[in-house]
């Protein structure tokens, strides 16, 4: 007996304020994860890497066989869908040439959504924990989705403040822009051609590889690229890489006037949640921090503040369409439907005075042939201010 108390008195090998932090560090990685919309992995513990004071610029790192930190902004392509297998993906396979061929290893985060446009990327990018951490390279990949849901000037836009805002706070990073190879309409190449020799950026074009490889099959679905087009992906990426790194390819700062005025309306992000206290409503029910209307003639109204107004809708196989109506007037549509659920940031519109406005959204009687309701949910609205 006397031997078992003692056993129960030993002290414990670690102080208990040891414990303590380990615990605290514990919680605080938990909460690093993001929404759905917006991943970080890595293989080892970014964020300890991403706030160190950035140097060196991404080709003296591939030089030197050191750690580089990588961001990827993009939708579907951006988050290697279609892909056969999870090695596949386009980025694995980025981080195993660059380790294999270079002894650098990649630390990734991704903040993608495959229904994405590049206004989700600029919303999402305002979203992360630390918008100041520091990355060698950044890889821009958006024109799918945007080709439906975004005027060329506004897709530039919208682009341009993206690079400056990370190019603000990171001076050293290098930007690839992606062409994907799902772009059919040329306005929007010819837009990220323009970003590209304006801002000493690279572009890289993935529809020339692929119509270089038209007789192999670089597509499952008809749209996606499979695992042997995310090849072509990894390779042109690395190529860029190593012949920028050639050619000796110096980073230099951005200009201080924008290519697209417009796109200083994009300087600043947030999303807002729609107060209970600042809105009105008829058939919206509040759950599940959204608000869901489903018959038609149903509204929800509130206020805004900034130049810029878009909605972060939940779409489902059972959603509907609706008007929206700032300071009274119609300002455009959101399409609620798709196959499966899932959340997208539609852009509504930009250029609006600074300062208070009125927003309405009501739901219609319209909706896809496919689509078995007309139910739209709101999670929140997705504003900006210019620099003003």
């Amino acid at each position: 007996m006397k031997r078992m108390i003692k056993l129960f008195l030993i002290k414990p090998i670690l102080p208990a304020g040891f414990l303590v932090i380990i615990l605290v560090f514990t919680l605080f990685l938990g909460s690093q994860n993001l929404q759905n919309k917006i991943r970080m992995t890595s293989t080892v513990n970014a964020a300890s890497l991403q706030i160190q004071p950035n140097t060196s610029n991404v080709y003296d790192k591939m030089k030197t066989g050191s750690f580089i930190n990588y961001l990827v902004v993009g939708d579907a392509i951006g988050q290697s869908d279609g892909a056969g297998r999870k090695r596949d993906k386009w980025f694995y396979q980025f981080e195993d040439q660059m380790k294999t061929t270079r002894q650098v290893t990649a630390l990734r985060t991704l903040v993608t959504n495959p229904t994405g446009t590049v206004f989700g990327g600029w919303s999402d990018y305002w979203k992360l924990l630390n918008v100041n951490a520091r990355y060698d390279l950044a890889i821009i990949s958006f024109g799918q989705n945007d080709q439906a849901a975004l005027d060329p000037q506004t897709y530039g836009a919208i682009c341009e403040s993206l690079i400056r805002n990370i190019k603000n706070r990171n001076p050293k990073t290098e930007i690839l822009l992606l062409i994907e190879n799902t772009v059919k309409k040329n306005a929007y190449p010819d837009i990220l051609k323009k970003l590209s020799a304006y801002y000493g950026l690279t572009a890289i074009d993935i529809r020339n590889e692929f119509l270089s490889n038209q007789k192999e099959k670089l597509t499952d679905d008809g749209t996606l690229p499979n695992s042997r087009g995310y090849e072509l992906y990894t390779g042109q990426i690395m190529q860029a890489l190593e012949a920028d790194l050639n050619a000796g390819k110096t980073i230099t700062a951005i200009p201080e006037t924008p290519l697209f005025p417009d796109s200083e309306l994009f300087h600043t992000g947030k999303e807002t949640m729609i107060s209970p206290t600042d809105m009105s409503s008829q058939g919206f029910v509040e759950n599940n921090n959204g608000y869901t209307g489903s018959r038609p003639g149903d509204y929800i109204s509130s206020s805004f503040e900034g130049n810029v107004l878009g909605l972060n809708v939940e779409t489902s196989s059972s959603g509907g369409i609706g008007k929206i109506y700032i300071d009274g007037k119609f300002a455009g549509m959101v399409d609620a439907y798709s196959k499966v659920s899932t959340t997208k940031k539609m852009f509504i519109t930009s250029g609006l005075t600074s300062g208070a406005h009125s927003f309405k959204l009501v739901v219609t009687e319209n909706k896809k042939k496919e689509s078995s309701g007309t139910t739209i949910r709101l999670l929140n609205l997705i504003t900006s201010d210019d620099k003003s």
